[in-house]
């Protein structure tokens, strides 16, 4: 998409940490943590395998904000089944419960029966691209990444000076 270095290295800032600020008082947000290790311990340990992002290649396995994690996963049943697990587990310690419910699978480019039992093993519906998250449209939308980019490039060249 033509996103500069540091562009990327601000947005995986944003969604990599668990900490935030509110009227320049910082929060951190336990159970994110907790889930973001154990999350990462299972990419480490080859249970859950990530995928890669771009040109360079960027792994990826998850972004989160605030109580929401989007997951990221090649078509390995086994990778997530996995995840399953991991996030039930994550209920058992920290005593919180994740809606599967009002969760969605997202496919690219899977065969629909894969699909469907995907779908039924999460306990979770489907869903397809463009989605809205946080009200923002998440997709491959080539006029918002035109749009996007010059908004970029503008900061960027801002911050060169």
């Amino acid at each position: 998409m033509g996103f500069g270095q540091r562009w990327r290295e601000w947005v995986m800032e944003c969604v990599g940490t668990t900490s935030m600020s509110v009227f320049d008082k910082w929060f951190t947000n336990k159970a994110a943590q907790d889930r973001k290790r154990m999350i990462g311990e299972a990419v480490r340990n080859g249970r859950i395998s990530h995928l890669f992002v771009g040109r360079d290649n960027i792994e990826l396995s998850h972004l989160q904000f605030a109580d929401d994690t989007v997951l990221f996963c090649p078509t390995e049943e086994e990778t997530i089944k996995n995840y399953k697990r991991l996030l039930q587990c994550f209920e058992l310690m920290s005593g919180l419960s994740i809606n599967f419910d009002k969760s969605s699978l997202i496919p690219i480019n899977c065969e629909h029966q894969w699909i469907l039992s995907m779908c039924i093993l999460l306990g979770c519906k489907e869903a397809s691209l463009p989605v809205r998250y946080l009200g923002i449209p998440l997709g491959a939308n080539p006029r918002l990444i035109k749009t996007w980019k010059s908004v970029i490039d503008k900061v960027e060249e801002k911050l060169s000076l």
